[in-house]
């Protein structure tokens, strides 16, 4: 074998040995068991379809999980089912504040939808008064009802 040949078998070999080594110290993210959770949306006192909820995690997420914020869309009915990690699993068990939009309109050029017919009334986390406690097993949260500002 060739000098030239060997050489570049002897790169191969360390390209392959590292890329494995580097693979094997990546730290593995892990995902929180999720339990059903599932409510209604009210405003004034009618179902809000299209709603979209974001429940927002007030307690830390350590570095070795995967980052998470459970969300929704209400129905023509304004229930909802919560997802996580895929459609309709749930959310991790603990404290959330709720946040929520309805959109107003469909932009068929930016394919977006855009507005909000609450006018950012519940969009903040930061502002927003809606909290709830996701406890272990099944849960059917009581009625969200709001107005419209």
């Amino acid at each position: 074998m060739s000098r030239k040949k060997l050489k570049a078998l002897l790169a191969l070999l360390v390209m392959v040995i590292l890329v494995a080594v580097m693979g094997g110290c990546a730290k593995k993210s892990r995902r929180l068991k999720v339990y059903p959770v599932s409510g209604q949306l009210l405003v004034d006192d009618k179902a809000a379809e299209g709603a979209r909820l974001h429940f927002w995690p007030q307690d830390e997420i350590g570095p070795d999980l995967d980052a998470y914020t459970p969300n929704a869309q209400a129905d023509e009915k304004g229930n909802f089912t919560l997802s996580t990690y895929a459609s309709g699993d749930g959310a991790p068990a603990g404290k959330y504040t709720v946040t929520i939009e309805w959109p107003e309109r469909y932009n068929i050029i930016s394919t977006q939808w855009e507005g909000d017919k609450l006018k950012g009334k519940y969009k903040d986390a930061k502002t927003s008064k809606i909290e709830f406690t996701i406890e272990k097993g099944s849960n059917e949260l009581p009625p969200i009802k709001i107005s419209k500002p």
